[in-house]
This record gives C-alpha cells, structure tokens and sequence, in this order.
C-alpha cells in the first residue's frame, strides 16, 4: 500500500498537479446579444450561444461577426492556476516545468465570454445565468413630409400639378392662367407667380 502511494505521488510531481487535475484545455462559453453572430478563435469557429475546447498554453482573440454590427474583438488572457502551487507544496520543480511547458499551470480569463454587438462591450457570464436577449429599439416618431402626407379625412384632394406647355404664345399662355383662376384651380399668390414666371420664361 505505501509503495502504491508513493508511485502515485511520484506520478504527480513529474506530470504537474495542474495537468493532473484539469489537463491543458479548456472549454468557454461564447455567447452575443443578440444571438447568431460568428465567433472565430484560434482557428476554430461557431455560431453563438457556443462552446469551444482552447488550449491554455497560450492567449487568444475572440472575435465576433454579425450583420449590421461592426465587428468585435475580446481577449481571453491566461492567468496561473491555483493546482499550480501544488507543485511548490510537494516540491515538484519537475511538476512545475511541466504545467509551464504545457499550458496547465494557466486558466484562461474570462472563462465566459458574451459580447454585446451594439456596444462592442464584453463580460463575463456564469453558466447557469440565462441568455440575454437584445432590447427593441425605442419608437421614434417617423415624420413625414407635408408634400408627402395623407390629406384628413373629408378634406378636398390638393389640386393637381399645372404644367404649362412651351412655346405658346404669351396671350394665349396668360389667357389660360386668367381661366385657372377664374374657375378656382389657383389661389391669388399662386396665379400672381406663375404670371410673373410665365412673362419671365417669353422673354
């Protein structure tokens, strides 16, 4: 039995107390607000809510795709793990090189990652907090142009366009302004401008 046991601890200071405990990958949640943007990271890529398996050994950039946003970027920083000082308990310098060499002294920070594509801010999530959906955007009045607006109910429709053909002579052009008026297709300020636009364009 104490040989069993010292084959064991033997084991652990020359594999690491990190690479024992939890390897050299790591898996993190990727999700966005909204959802179904392109997470790509490391060479590897999905559509979020996801989960991708990364490996500790070094740093990464997560970056987030999804039409009608800009694209976004988030660090994942390595930070040492608490398994590592394992080794420095058992004395395990052998252990220690090991989890450096292999990545399984880190943990990779934020273990979570969730990007809002509107802000470009990202946060960290915990893995039983529920997905976040986008908020609608306020209502903004649409205004509409006068010229383009619907007449109220049981007001006369706007006259139609006049257009005055070219080329015609100046009496018969102002005689037909004269009738426009005289049968109240035209106001008085109205008859007064195409009168003087009229005599204008003769000249």
């Amino acid at each position: 039995m104490k040989r069993l046991l010292f084959l064991v601890s033997v084991g652990v200071l020359v594999s690491g107390c990190a690479s024992t405990l939890h390897g050299t990958s790591q898996e993190v949640g990727f999700r966005s607000v909204p959802t179904g943007a392109t997470v790509s990271i490391s060479g590897l890529s999905a559509t979020t809510p996801t989960k991708l398996t990364l490996k500790r050994g070094s740093e990464h950039t997560a970056t987030f795709t999804l039409s009608g946003f800009p694209e976004r970027q988030a660090n994942l920083k390595q930070k040492l793990d608490g398994a590592f000082y394992g080794n420095i308990a058992l004395g395990g310098i052998i252990g220690m090189a090991v989890d450096m060499g292999n990545g399984a002294a880190y943990n990779l920070s934020p273990g979570n990652v969730e990007m809002d594509m509107g802000t470009g801010l990202a946060r960290e999530f915990e893995e039983n907090e529920p997905i976040r959906v986008a908020e609608p955007a306020p209502n903004v009045p649409v205004i509409v142009p006068a010229s383009l607006a619907s007449p109220p109910m049981g007001a006369p429709p706007p006259p139609p366009a006049i257009i005055m053909p070219p080329n015609r002579p100046l009496d018969e052009r102002l005689k037909e302004l004269d009738d426009l008026k005289a049968a109240g297709r035209i106001s008085e300020e109205e008859y007064i401008a195409l009168r003087r636009k009229v005599i204008d364009t003769h000249r």
